[in-house]
């Protein structure tokens, strides 16, 4: 009930209020008031604030009808009471042409609409500054104000407030103002300039349309209206505000602007702003727009020119569109838009922003008419395609500060003669300059890193480039078909594939550090590359870097490379010549393979591996200095290399097998580097002429010029200390072996195999003896010495001679083969004046002398030579002196007629196979003088019955009694230390004794022996033995007390006498005795018989063993009978001489078979031979007025005056008179 009650109350209420609103108001009162010569009708405001207002006209009347001057007073009176005049009413002047001037009251606030509507006469107004609205046409027409001042206070000017005061030429408007109507100043044709506040917050459609005199416009507020400035020819423009209106131009039809500016911070363009103005030539953006519309400048005929500022962040599509005359453009911003200068032939352009955009130059429209591009020093990167296709573009400035170049940035750019790429850039993308056909010259600074695929591809005009170091990553077709592209400097380390397909790169200098595999191949430049160098920082060219690069002739290897990579080089068949720094240490595998124009090649001595095959196929490479350690198989293969120069230390195994040159060696040569040549080094060179061995060389290894057919002489170098086995083997051709050296190098006696009878030794004079004594020179037949290489002949005999001392050796010679049968060698020998004793019969020199039955040979001679008599079979006696130290190898092999031989007790040496084959022996005494016996010395004697063996023996040579069937028995002395495989194998040994000193049994040394009854061993320690040393095991093995537990933990051999047979104890030696003998004084001549027994009689092994400690004084037989020697004394034609000795003392030592027993010691005082005795004139008197030589006994010359001489026997010569002296 209550709120039905509320609700009729309320609409009761709301019925009062609107039947209150519809009483008209109280009628206004007017009322008359003279001033100052006028009257004027006022209507009353407000009765309260006693306000009035000139009275209001009508509909085209007017509410005053005045002429002339009016001065409208600040208060009025009625009668009654007075009033304040604060406004002008409507139409309160209309159309007052007799109107001259007026003067409004500070009290007016409000001039009303029409107040002077065509008050054509009026010239003059005071409007105060109380005024804040004039009124719509409040001065229209009044055509004859020329000025008027608008006070601070107006905030409103009406619509047509002034149209048509044709003779109003300046306004000011003030800043109060916030509305101006349309069409206000509509028609002023004398207004030449106006400016517009930034109060103003609205105006009217054609505010100033049709002003035709109006060229200057300030317009410092961000509104508009439409056709402001319609028909009026506004050339200067300054905008105030802070936005620039959206189609600010066609809303205030300003197109004749020519010059605009703006004069205040604006921040935005708005869309269209500036479309269609067809006057503007120039405009400046100030730096604080951050935002360009849409279409902002359009169709600008007259924009010549523009400039962004870089604080514009956005740029609306079509922004500069269809500028016909825009030919520069700066633009120092980010902001970029769509089709921004399509239609405008934009030539200039500079950007001043940080990034380049993508596709920039289609995008806003440059690309076809682009033809200069600067970028500034705020530019950090152009992006992908920013100015593909821009065919106009001639010239590009980039700054110091860009670092990126875009993929497809400069793509097509085919104007671009050259591009200066700063020193900022990293990355030049993928196609960045992609067929820029004009471009001729770009250098690419050290700071790029990338250069992406394509980069400078189909770039026609380049004829050089130069990528740098920076560069880690290059792309594929980077410079491919540059059809003009010859020289390129490549200091990158990155490779990609193609990167100069079809470019025809012919000078390539390389500066990266590691050229990499297939380099050529990938960059594709394999037919054209004719000329390659390297910078000092390469060092390691990879594998196949430049195979197959046929026109390649030359390249300039430098000194920083180490490393050449497998087949490098392989098939650069133009390439003549290449130096090979000494910094390369690695030359891979076919690395200069295929390489047929090389004539010539130095490999240098820093190479420490070199491939195989690495300079095969070169088929014209016939000239090789080889410095190098290294060597591999095949490495010259097919290559006719026919003088090659080794500088290496060693040169290795079967080298010019491994280097395949065996077949084209014609001339070697070595520098003195060269210390070894190794095994089979040159096995095989048949057609190596010449070789030239330097002084450095130590050593010649085995077989290592084995079958060089084709070489007939050869130096061996006073270096050398060793030649291998068979060192020269097959070199059938040599005639000549000179040898430099006092020394003869150590040699395997089977190295010059093939040249004992036929090549000539030739060696320094004073070391022929040397040789003569050193295996296996001492096996040749021919010699000469250095001072006189083909020898001597007396005529008899062929001679080689020494000077120091004299000593002349018989040579073998053809004529001995009809000599005999009976042989005589002589004492000495004359070549000219000089006597030369003869010294030794040399290797071969009766060898097949088939005539011969007896020899006697001198007593001088030293040295019985290898093969010295060897296969004269027909000689069945030999006398050889005591004076003979050495019995050759093969001295007497073969000598079948021979039934016995005495061994003088001089001899120290039995060589090689030296009475081998000697069948008719039947018994052997090795003297006490013999340390040697060689290997198969009496092999296959198997006639002989008896061997005694001398108790100076140590060395019992392999095979040296094999076969010798008839011994039964052997007693192997205490001195021995070695008894050689198969010494004693064949023969008929029943016992055999081994004496205390035995370290060493070969393997077979006692085989094929089954009728062995007993083993004797007198050794503390079991010497070491091969399984098969003795081929019974089942017998019994006797040995010294105390070790039997030895031998039978001793393997491989004597614990088999404990498994199969037995071992025992023997009866050992405890003392050797001898009887007293008066000694004292021994004469020459003198002999003895030693009386000698052992302790205890019964012992298992009585053997005793005598040792002269002057053999040449005091000599000893096996059984103890003691000489006392001559001096040496021998006749011939001429003289007699005599081998002085002074007196001596000697002892004799008595040894058993047993190492822990003492030996019994026998001790000579010997005399002098010669007893103060002077030998007279043996062939005329010697005038010692004149000169005379002096030599001693050995013929060795010992000076030219007697009175100088020690205490002997001498020969003095004077011309053909000797005579012999003695000296005391």
């Amino acid at each position: 009930m209550i709120a039905q009650l509320q609700k009729h109350v309320g609409l009761w209420f709301l019925t009062a209020i609107a039947l209150l609103a519809a009483i008209p108001p109280a009628i206004a009162r007017d009322f008359t008031y003279e001033y100052a010569g006028q009257t004027l009708t006022y209507t009353v405001l407000s009765e309260e604030d006693k306000t009035c207002e000139t009275k209001q006209g009508g509909n085209n009347y007017s509410g005053n009808y005045v002429r002339g001057e009016v001065i409208i007073p600040e208060c009025v009176f009625d009668g009654a009471d007075t009033y304040t005049v604060t406004t002008i009413g409507e139409n309160s002047f209309y159309y007052q042409t007799g109107l001259t001037s007026v003067k409004i009251p500070n009290t007016v606030i409000t001039i009303g609409s029409n107040a002077f509507y065509r008050c054509e006469d009026l010239t003059s107004i005071e409007i105060p500054s109380s005024v804040t609205i004039i009124g719509d046409k409040a001065f229209t027409s009044c055509t004859g104000l020329t000025s008027i001042e608008i006070h601070n206070s107006v905030t409103t000017i009406g619509s047509f407030a002034f149209w048509n005061c044709k003779a109003l030429t300046s306004i000011e408007i003030p800043s109060s103002v916030t509305t101006i109507g349309e069409r206000a100043f509509a028609e002023c044709y004398g207004l030449t300039s106006i400016e517009i506040p930034s109060s103003v917050t609205s105006i009217g459609s054609s505010a100033f349309q049709s002003c035709t005199s109006l060229s200057s416009v300030i317009y410092n507020c961000d509104v508009t209206g439409n056709n402001l400035f319609l028909n009026s020819p506004v050339r200067d423009f300054t905008f105030g505000g802070a936005v620039v209106p959206d189609e600010m131009v066609r809303l205030l039809c300003i197109y004749s602007v020519e010059d605009f500016t703006f004069s205040s911070p604006v921040t935005t363009i708005g869309k269209s702003a500036f479309s269609g103005i067809s006057g503007l030539t120039s405009i400046e953006i100030p730096n604080t727009v951050t935002t360009i519309g849409e279409s902002a400048f359009s169709g600008s005929p007259g924009l010549t020119s523009i400039e962004i500022p870089s604080t514009v962040t956005t740029i609306g599509k079509n922004a500069f569109w269809g500028c016909s005359n825009l030919t520069s453009v700066i633009n120092n911003s980010d902001a970029y838009a769509i089709d921004m200068f399509v239609n405008s032939p934009v030539s200039d352009l500079t950007i001043g922003g940080t990034i380049v955009p993508d596709f920039m130059a289609r995008d806003i429209g440059v690309w076809e008419s682009l033809k200069r591009l600067t970028l500034t020093d705020k530019v950090i990167a152009i992006g992908e395609h920013a100015f593909d296709g821009c065919t106009g573009l001639i010239s590009v400035k980039i700054p110091n500060t860009v670092i990126t170049i875009g993929s497809n940035a400069f793509k097509s750019c085919v104007g671009l003669t050259s591009v200066g790429l700063p020193g900022s850039v990293t990355t030049i993308g993928n196609k960045a300059f992609y067929g820029c056909t004009g471009l001729t010259s770009v250098a690419i600074p050290n700071s790029v890193k990338t250069i992406g695929e394509s980069a400078f591809w189909g770039c026609t005009g380049l004829n050089s480039i130069e990528i740098p170091s920076s560069v880690t990553t290059i792309g594929e077709w980077a410079f491919a078909r540059c059809s003009n592209l010859t020289s390129v400097v490549y200091n990158s380390d990155a490779c990609e594939s193609s990167i100069f397909t079809d470019s025809p790169v012919s000078d390539l200098t390389i500066g990266m550090a590691t050229v990499p595999e297939l380099m050529a191949h990938h960059f594709g430049i394999v037919p054209s590359l004719i000329r390659l160098s390297f910078a000092d920082k390469v060092t390691t060219i990879g594998r196949n870097a430049f195979s197959g690069c046929a026109s390649l002739t030359s390249v300039d290897l430098p000194g920083s490379v180490t490393t050449l990579g497998n087949s490098a080089f392989y098939g650069c068949a133009g390439l003549t010549s290449a130096t090979i720094p000494n910094s390369v240490t690695t030359i891979g595998e076919s690395a200069f393979s295929g390489c047929t124009g090389l004539t010539s090649i130095e490999i240098p001595s820093s190479v420490t591996t070199i491939g195989g095959w690495a300079f095969a196929g070169c088929s014209n490479l016939t000239s090789v200095v080889y410095n190098s350690e290294a060597c591999e198989s095949g490495i010259f293969k097919d290559s006719p290399v026919s003088d090659l120069t080794i500088g290496m230390t060693t040169v290795p195994k079967s080298m010019a097998t491994h280097f395949g040159i065996v077949a084209s060696l014609i001339r070697l040569s070595f520098t003195d580097k060269v210390t070894t040549i190794g095994e089979d080094a040159f096995n095989g060179c048949v057609g190596l002429t010449s070789v030239d061995l330097p002084g450095s060389v130590t050593t010649l290894g085995n077989s290592a010029f084995y079958g060089c057919t084709g070489l007939t002489s050869i130096e061996i170098p006073s270096s050398v200390t060793t030649i291998g086995k068979w060192a020269f083997e097959g070199c059938g051709n040599i005639e000549t072996i000179s040898f430099a050296s006092v020394t003869p190098p150590e040699a395997n006696q089977n190295e010059f195999s093939e040249l004992w009878r036929s090549a000539r030794i030739v060696v320094p004079g004073d070391a022929l003896t040397t040789y003569l004594d050193f295996a296996p020179y001492n096996r040749f037949y021919k010699w000469g010495t250095v001072e006189e290489p083909e020898g001597h002949s007396d005529g008899v005999f062929a001679y080689v001679f020494t000077e120091n001392p004299p000593a002349a050796y018989i040579m073998a010679d053809e004529s001995y083969r009809e000599a005999g049968p009976a042989l005589t060698v002589p004492l000495r020998t004359n070549k000219g004046t000089t006597i030369y004793p003869i010294k030794g019969i040399l290797p071969g020199a009766f060898h097949y002398c088939t005539n011969l039955n007896s020899v006697k040979i001198g007593n001088n001679v030293e040295l019985i030579g290898y093969n010295a008599f060897a296969s004269c079979n027909a000689l069945t006696s030999v006398e050889i002196p005591n004076s003979v130290i050495t019995i050759g190898g093969g001295a007497f092999n073969g000598c079948s007629g021979l039934t016995s031989i005495e061994i003088p007790n001089s001899v120290t040496t039995i060589g090689d196979t030296a009475f081998s084959n000697c069948y008719g022996l039947t018994s052997l005494e090795i003297p006490n003088s013999v340390a040697t016996i060689g290997y198969g010395a009496f092999m296959g004697n198997y006639k002989v019955s008896e061997l005694t063996l001398g108790s100076g023996l140590k060395t019992i040579g392999v095979a040296a009694f094999q076969g010798c069937a008839r011994i039964t028995d052997v007693v192997i002395p205490p001195f021995v230390t070695e008894i050689g495989a198969s010494a004693f194998a064949g023969t008929g040994l029943k016992t055999v004794k081994i004496g205390c000193r035995v370290t060493s049994i070969g393997a077979n040394a006692f085989a094929q022996m089954n009728d062995m009854t007993g083993i004797y061993v007198t050794a503390m320690a079991p010497p070491t033995a091969e399984n098969t040393s003795f081929s019974n095991y089942s017998m019994p093995l006797y040995v010294v007390p105390g070790t039997i537990s030895l031998y039978e933990n001793a393997s491989p051999c004597w614990y088999r006498f404990y498994d199969e047979g037995s071992i025992s104890e023997q009866t050992p030696v405890t003392e050797v005795t001898v009887e007293d003998m008066l000694l004292a004084g021994a004469k020459p001549g003198d002999t003895f018989q030693i009386k000698s027994g052992v302790v205890p009689a019964e012992a298992t092994l009585p053997h005793l063993f005598y040792v002269s400690s002057n053999p040449d004084v005091v000599q000893v037989t096996h059984e103890g009978l003691v000489t006392i020697m001559e001096p040496q004394a021998t006749n011939d034609e001429e003289i007699e001489t005599y081998s002085y000795r002074e007196p001596a003392d000697v002892e004799i030592r008595v040894y058993s078979m047993y190492d822990d027993v003492a030996p019994a010691v026998i001790k000579f005082d010997i005399s002098t031979g010669v007893d103060d005795i002077v030998i007279g004139d043996a062939s005329g008197e010697i005038d010692r007025s004149l000169p005379y030589e002096v030599y001693n006994l050995n013929g060795q010359m010992v000076g030219t005056d007697r009175s100088n001489l020690a205490n002997g026997i001498y020969i003095v010569r004077q011309g053909s008179k000797v005579q012999k002296i003695a000296v005391k």
